[in-house]
């Protein structure tokens, strides 16, 4: 085998364990009453109660949020619209919530 297969094999190798590397789960969010409340309307609003919030809380629930964006929040599955607004709502989700809350239906 030549040295130039040689090298096209260990690079695919090390390509293939790269991959499979996963980024690491989001850390837990603590659900205070206030914020289960407003998960709970947050979900409610594309008509169904499912425990997925399907709108980007960060854009008053306008855009649609997209499962590569999604966050686990106790027993909620917040989906978000960009890893801005991820990034936003895991640094401060009752923050986050606020945010939305004058768009939510009461």
């Amino acid at each position: 085998m030549t040295i130039w297969k040689q090298s096209l094999i260990l690079l695919a190798g090390v390509g293939l364990i790269a991959c499979s590397q996963s980024t690491p789960p989001p850390p837990a969010i603590v659900l205070t009453d206030e914020l289960r409340i407003q998960l709970a309307a947050a979900d409610a609003v594309d008509g169904k109660t499912d425990h997925v919030v399907a709108k980007c809380v960060l854009c008053n629930l306008k855009m649609d949020g997209k499962p590569q964006f999604a966050v686990p929040a106790g027993d909620y599955t917040v989906r978000l619209c960009s890893t801005g607004c991820r990034a936003s709502f895991l640094a401060d989700p009752a923050k986050a919530m606020k945010i939305s809350a004058p768009s939510m239906p009461h």
